[in-house]
């Protein structure tokens, strides 16, 4: 990993945590997993049966300056039941 402002490699190949922005620290410290699964991977499994449903839609109209129009609609259910 280097380093933008001299573009020389960071020390063990780790940004310092003084470079990092502290919002992003706070977040993931509260919403990320730390690692469970070897140096830096998270593994997990989710009990069964799972469901989750996703609704997504838009609508765009202009009808003048040549017209205009954006529709789009998505709908996705999954459903693992083992």
């Amino acid at each position: 990993m280097t380093d933008p402002l001299n573009g020389l490699p960071f020390p063990n190949n780790t940004i310092p945590a003084s470079r990092l922005d502290p919002v992003a620290q706070k977040f993931t410290a509260d919403f990320l997993p730390l690692p469970n699964f070897g140096t830096n991977l998270f593994d997990y499994t989710a009990s069964l049966p799972y469901t989750d449903d996703q609704f997504t839609g838009r609508l765009d109209e202009n009808f003048s300056d040549r017209h205009h129009l954006m529709l789009r609609y998505l709908y996705d259910d999954n459903r693992y039941l083992k």
